[in-house]
């Protein structure tokens, strides 16, 4: 597999660093574009792209604003000043589809979006969804609105007060405080493999506690997808497939994924499923079943591509 690090010019004219995870010959059947989580980056996918690749597939994946190589000072990452930032990232990745798409002609195109990149994935699908073969969304879930109001209209009152890089600490405990309750260790509701967690916390472009801009522009992004009105603009015949762990805590254990499922249902969209794997937390690419989900996974492009739907 080729890993090539490359940068485009996004329309706000911002430079957004991405990597292509390429094979180094033979015939490209299928491309697949990730869309990481919160507190991460891209080159955390290189296993799972590794795999794609070798079974045909092309990956792009990006770095999100504020995240990853996109961070050149200390006191940028996990900042987002502008308060549209989600919707600046749903245009960088269009960007980067159009990359995809151009590179790859006439290939079909999947999408694949983890935890906040699921919910930026959701948000990409309504304006963006007619030259995709499918979405598949990963470590998902729903959240109230009314909940999500009051945390926005936090958010907006610290900006006010402390400026857009203050650092959130009441935020981050009102957001994922609960998520790591009942384990020994910091991070492992992420997921049972703990050389994973312990990567993920030597990692210096993952956790964190991020800003108040942050969470302002990504409370606003939440809030949007609960919007009947806008889940009805994605194409009727997009696929859309669930996948989370059982013990996930952002997907609510199962029941937030089955939520989301039937919202998307009520929307009009004529396929959507869900798999949920018994015993896996948050991170099921990094899981210790990720064969398992790799596979399934594999077997979901194949038989769309096969089908031609």
């Amino acid at each position: 597999m080729r890993i090539i690090e490359n940068w485009f010019k996004a329309p706000d004219g911002s430079t957004i660093f991405y990597n292509e995870f390429l094979p180094e010959g033979g015939k490209v059947r299928f491309v697949v574009q990730i869309v990481h989580g919160m507190a991460e980056h891209s080159e955390r996918y290189a296993d799972f792209a590794g795999f794609l690749v070798k079974n045909g597939g092309a990956v792009y994946a990006s770095d999100h604003r504020g995240h990853g190589r996109n961070v050149y000072a200390p006191e940028e990452y996990g900042v987002w000043p502008e308060k549209k930032t989600w919707c600046t990232i749903v245009d960088d990745l269009k960007t980067l589809n159009d990359i995809s798409a151009k590179n790859y002609p006439g290939v079909p195109v999947f999408i694949l979006g983890h935890s906040m990149g699921s919910f930026l994935t959701r948000t990409f699908l309504t304006t963006y969804s007619t030259d995709l073969k499918a979405a598949i969304l990963t470590g998902s879930g729903s959240n109230p609105s009314l909940l999500l109001r009051i945390a926005y209209w936090i958010a907006g009152l610290q900006c006010f007060f402390s400026g857009p890089a203050k650092e959130s600490k009441l935020l981050d405990k009102m957001s994922f405080g609960s998520f790591n309750k009942g384990y020994d260790k910091p991070f492992q509701w992420l997921t049972r493999d703990q050389k994973i967690v312990d990567e993920y916390i030597a990692d210096p472009f993952c956790g964190g506690i991020f800003s108040c801009s942050f969470y302002r522009s990504f409370f606003a992004g939440l809030l949007s997808l609960n919007k009947l009105k806008l889940a009805k603009k994605i194409n009727k015949e997009l696929p859309m497939f669930f996948f989370s762990g059982a013990d996930d805590p952002v997907g609510d254990k199962g029941k937030g994924v089955i939520k989301a499922v039937n919202f998307y249902k009520s929307a009009g969209i004529k396929n959507v499923e869900y798999k949920l794997y018994p015993g896996a937390r948050h991170e099921i690419l990094n899981e210790t079943n990720k064969s398992e989900v790799y596979s399934d996974i594999l077997e979901l492009i194949e038989k769309l591509i096969a089908d031609g739907k």
